[in-house]
């Protein structure tokens, strides 16, 4: 009869041994990312739709079975710690993609996400203490939403760019060039964004600073 291993001894610890793996993913146009991670996923349009990505993994060497990159529903990857098997990593795994498009990023708990390129439409969520970072955006119409003490920080240009944020969550959108932001201020971090016209709703209006420096 096998017996269920629990508590501190079934615990996987890190053997603080930085390794490398690379895995061959299908192509994905959503990233979920959790734990405390630090992700970089750089889109690059000149990819064909169809092929294959390869995903780059750094982490405890001993551990690396347990970093969990799965994809589910329609073309959505999650990262994290597997969550079905104990593990205390010494390191911060370090994942890097390229996809050809991307069109929603998820961040939450510690861990730090990066998108870099993205163009068109994108959706992009941040909770708990995460830090969502978006550099060299192109022609986007963005929606962004920041939760808890989440940080959001957004660069790049396109027509519209539509943020919320809550709780104590900060917002720094000062080089996203937009035509026209539309901001709901729920909570009270800090908030700033540049755009020709900027509506602000939200009883948090008064964190809310255009600032295009």
């Amino acid at each position: 009869m096998l017996l269920a291993c629990l508590g501190p001894a079934c615990t996987l610890r890190g053997d603080g041994e930085r390794s490398l793996e690379q895995r061959e993913l299908p192509v994905f146009a959503v990233v979920e990312v959790f734990d405390n991670f630090v992700t970089t996923v750089v889109v690059d349009p000149k990819l064909r739709a169809d092929d294959p990505v390869e995903l780059t993994i750094s982490a405890d060497g001993n551990a690396l079975r347990r970093i969990f990159t799965e994809l589910h529903g329609e073309a959505t990857l999650s990262i994290s710690v597997d969550p079905n098997r104990l593990t205390l990593l010494s390191l911060t795994p370090v994942v890097e993609v390229t996809v050809p498009a991307l069109r929603r990023a998820y961040a939450a708990d510690t861990t730090v996400l990066e998108v870099v390129g993205a163009q068109g439409e994108l959706s992009l969520e941040v909770r708990e203490s995460a830090t969502l970072a978006l550099t060299g955006g192109q022609g986007l119409t963005l929606t962004a939403a920041a939760h808890e003490r989440a940080t959001l920080v957004l660069a790049g240009e396109g027509p519209t760019l539509t943020v919320e944020a809550y709780d104590a969550a900060t917002v720094d959108a000062h080089e996203f060039r937009a035509a026209e932001a539309i901001v709901y201020a729920r909570g009270e971090g800090d908030i700033r964004v540049c755009a020709t016209e900027i509506t602000i709703h939200g009883v948090g209006a008064e964190f809310v600073t255009r600032d295009c420096g």
